[in-house]
């Protein structure tokens, strides 16, 4: 361990209640402030977009290897590939799982038993998703020389780790070290790909999107079950936010694991149909300095809620505000949406309609990588 991690690990148990709170207030501000003149700086001159680096090995894409850290992507992301492609899946969570040190780099011997399994099977692109502490030069090697398909990097977090702008930094190695190894990255960032064709590296956009299971949609309730809900894990911001919107008179029904006293509910569509207002909370850093994608801005629309969440330009591209989802810029913004709204749940049924029609029509994982599969040379064209 360098002595700079080193010296942060010592510092962490220290890390508690208000001298935390002093601690991330600093430090999100100073990295708002790195990552703002970082695209800043790809402002300053023309920027071309590199030529793609991939060249698809067949015209009909049959068959994609899929690799991540399974969270959320085996009940969202794969049901929507296998509408394209045969898709096969290695869950590199099976393999950190017993580890003592789970922050450890994924070598080819570490999944050389999951790619013996597969070593009859032929693939026309492989695409890694993982974060950069589990990426290593042998791992990716390992799949560029049994395959010789494109290999694409995913990352739908890159704000923070494409450059050292995480909090709670995990890696010693910054995203931006690992791009070079793909053929082509996927970001669901306008900003992020500026800084990728900045510093030399082909990147298509891949904007955040759901899966859509027409078995878990809902239709406008006459009477809702719930005024406001949140739904989602606990995390210390998030807790401390809804708090602030209590002590304004604003009660927030939380679901997810990780609250106290909670509903644990692993069937969120079915919450967000059932309440008048649906809370996102779309702050990509403690601070609330910057913002990002989040599957949840297309889940809620999609499955039929009305949504109010953190105003992010790239959303407000996506989704006409107002109209189809609800936004706000901060707590007293947020205070004056919610308390129009909350008068008028026909209004909150109207929005939910439209957001649930643009959502389906247009943002579906399958429709996102149909597009960037087609930027790739692909034919996926629906038959």
């Amino acid at each position: 361990m360098d002595p700079v991690s080193y010296l942060r690990s010592l510092m962490r148990p220290f890390l508690k209640g208000r001298l935390l709170e002093i601690w991330l207030h600093f430090k999100t501000a100073f990295f708002a402030r790195k990552f703002a003149r970082s695209v800043v700086a790809t402002s300053k001159t023309a920027c071309a977009e590199p030529k793609r680096a991939v060249s698809a090995k067949t015209e009909k894409l049959r068959r994609i290897l899929f690799v991540c850290e399974n969270m959320w992507e085996r009940r969202e992301l794969l049901p929507e590939l296998v509408k394209i492609s045969e898709v096969d899946f290695i869950d590199t969570r099976e393999l950190t799982s017993n580890r003592a040190r789970p922050g450890q780099p994924l070598s080819a011997e570490a999944v050389a038993e999951k790619l013996a399994l597969l070593k009859e099977r032929d693939y026309d692109l492989v695409m890694v998703y993982l974060r950069s502490e589990l990426l290593s030069e042998s791992l990716l090697q390992a799949f560029r020389e049994r395959w010789h398909a494109p290999l694409i990097g995913l990352n739908l977090d890159d704000k923070t780790n494409f450059e050292h702008f995480e909090i709670l930094q995990r890696s010693d190695r910054p995203y931006r070290e690992w791009v070079k190894y793909f053929d082509c990255n996927l970001s669901n960032s306008r900003s992020m790909i500026e800084v990728y064709h900045a510093n030399g590296f082909p990147c298509l956009y891949l904007p955040t999107g759901f899966h859509f299971d027409p078995r878990r949609t809902t239709t406008p309730q006459p009477k809702f079950q719930y005024l406001t809900t949140f739904v989602g894990s606990y995390k210390p911001e998030r807790a401390k936010f809804i708090a602030e919107l209590e002590r304004l008179g604003i009660e927030v029904t939380v679901f997810g694991s990780g609250w106290r006293d909670a509903q644990f509910n692993n069937e969120g569509w079915k919450i967000y149909g059932q309440s008048q207002i649906n809370l996102g909370l779309g702050y990509n850093v403690n601070g609330k300095q910057i913002t990002n994608l989040k599957n949840r801005d297309f889940e809620c629309p999609g499955a039929g809620g009305c949504y109010l969440t953190t105003f992010d330009w790239e959303l407000a591209e996506l989704f006409r505000v107002g109209d189809e989802i609800l936004c706000y810029r901060d707590i007293y913004d947020l205070s004056e949406v919610w308390s129009f709204y909350m008068k008028r749940p026909d209004k909150c049924r109207a929005i939910a309609h439209a957001g649930q029609q643009r959502a389906v029509k247009e943002h579906t994982w399958e429709q996102r990588f149909r597009t960037v599969l087609g930027q790739l040379g692909f034919d996926v064209a629906r038959r």
